[in-house]
């Protein structure tokens, strides 16, 4: 697929019109740190505050696919942050340093500059609204010692984004070709053992191959990998990933998509997927990401909740047709006495920087509600888990030591190697947190789950950081 295809869904899935054109103007949401205020509300208006001689010292931007800069007093130019790095929503610039902003650059990442432009403007100390820039250039000022205090950020669309065709003379399937229903066939019932590994946000450096060479050299059977793979773009990408894996892999390795391989560009998940393919014989549509199967006495289902995939961006809101699918796949691996997990990247409950929820804020509770065992996800690049609960986040049981059927364990597991990051906070609903800012520093490493059909036994197996975890689940 052409990653204008990919782009298009994603501005579809933020309200942009499918007929943008030269006319088309959407406000860029984000959120400043402000002197003596800290962080203030997002909004689609002015980030930061004018009239009362207060610096920014960072910005958030959200919804669109960007990369951005900033120049800080005393630093200069900070590393490029955001879309193409470690993923929307990302901070540029400094807290608690009391360190002014000078200058900021936006861009749009590379395969979504074809629908636009990304246009901002600055209020600087003494010189008030500079002029609107766009697409990387420099807003603000440098080597003057003046502080930003405000920003104003929006997308410009240019040309229609008509999807390009494929090479294919078949059709890919749209989401209403997709069956609602997992097939029919009844499932094995819920015996013998089995051992999984999860892992996600991998990459291509060190840390993800220690990540990936551990799970190579233990026993598991196969990998659950939750998506967002090498980190980076250009031709051939997905194949390089794919080498990477294999040679310290070689488990059957089973995908579900991250932003990263849809809306952010680095790589095309079907490419991903066709170089890693499917080898459990899963049930779905194992190249969209919306997939199970049952290993021994375990039903795993993956799913790709806002994934802005070519064929379309999937929701699993109430009353579609992907929460029905997903809810008939749990219901079907419960009849049969099987414990179920249900992996995907984006999660909702987190302690990392991704917590404002950035998929469906009800798929949660209707897991609970399901009676799912266990749900594994990624993209906070950093290690949780929660206790046992139920609806409201509500802890029943936080010993470690869990009766089946009482609530549902959150696990991230985003510390698969690339870059990891701080955590907001530990609190009580969460029996183990690992960022960078945690004591000892952060902790890499994957998930092993070992099940039977009377117990589930999960734990952490680091690669690197002091972080200890494990639990069981018992019927």
């Amino acid at each position: 697929m052409k990653f204008k295809a990919i782009l298009f869904a994603l501005l579809v899935s933020l309200g942009v019109s499918a007929s943008a054109t030269a006319s088309t103007v959407t406000p860029v949401p984000g959120e400043g740190h402000v002197q003596n205020i800290g962080w203030m509300p997002q909004t689609t208006q002015t980030i930061g505050t004018t009239g009362r001689a207060l610096r920014l010292e960072a910005v958030r931007l959200y919804g669109f696919p960007l990369d951005y800069q900033a120049h800080v007093q005393n630093i200069g130019w900070m590393p490029w942050v955001g879309a193409s790095h470690e993923g929307v929503g990302e901070a540029a610039g400094t807290t608690g340093r009391s360190l002014r902003m000078e200058a900021i650059r936006i861009r749009l990442v590379p395969t979504a500059a074809m629908f636009g432009s990304v246009e901002y403007r600055c209020h600087v100390q003494n010189l008030g609204w500079l002029a609107w820039t766009r697409d990387g250039g420099t807003c603000g000022t440098t080597g003057k010692s003046l502080r930003m205090e405000a920003l104003q950020v929006r997308f410009v669309g240019s040309t229609e984004p008509t999807p390009e065709p494929t090479a294919t003379a078949t059709p890919e399937p749209t989401a209403t070709q997709t069956p609602t229903t997992p097939p029919t066939t009844p499932p094995p019932t819920g015996g013998g053992a089995t051992s999984i590994a999860f892992t996600a946000d991998t990459g291509m450096g060190d840390g993800g191959a220690d990540v990936l060479s551990s799970i190579g050299d233990s026993d598991v059977q196969w990998v659950g990998h939750l998506g967002d793979m090498a980190y980076q773009s250009g031709a051939g990408i997905e194949q390089q990933w794919c080498n990477y894996v294999k040679a310290r892999v070689s488990q059957p390795f089973q995908l579900v998509p991250g932003n990263h391989e849809a809306q952010n560009g680095d790589g095309l998940f079907a490419n991903y997927a066709a170089c890693l393919p499917d080898r459990l014989n899963v049930n779905g549509d194992y190249g969209r990401g919306q997939w199970w199967v049952d290993s021994g006495p375990v039903r795993y289902i993956g799913i790709s909740p806002n994934i802005a995939l070519p064929q379309g961006n999937r929701q699993y809101a109430a009353g579609s047709s992907e929460r029905a699918w997903l809810d008939n796949a749990i219901q079907q691996g419960k009849a049969a006495g099987q414990w179920v997990i249900v992996g995907m990247h984006i999660p909702c409950l987190t302690v990392g920087i991704h917590g404002g929820c950035e998929r469906d804020k009800t798929l949660d509770g209707d897991l609970i509600t399901q009676g799912v065992d266990l749900v594994v996800q990624g993209h906070d690049h950093n290690y949780s888990r929660s206790h046992q609960i139920t609806q409201l986040a509500k802890v029943v049981d936080a010993d470690n030591a869990y009766t089946k059927g009482r609530g549902t364990v959150f696990a991230v597991v985003g510390n698969g190697g690339q870059k990891p990051r701080e955590i907001t906070q530990c609190p009580a609903m969460w029996a183990a947190c690992s960022g960078t800012n945690s004591p000892g520093g952060a902790t890499t490493g994957w998930l092993r789950v070992d099940a039977t059909g009377s117990t589930l036994t999960a734990r952490l197996v680091a690669t690197s950081g002091p972080l200890t975890d494990s639990w069981t689940i018992t019927r």
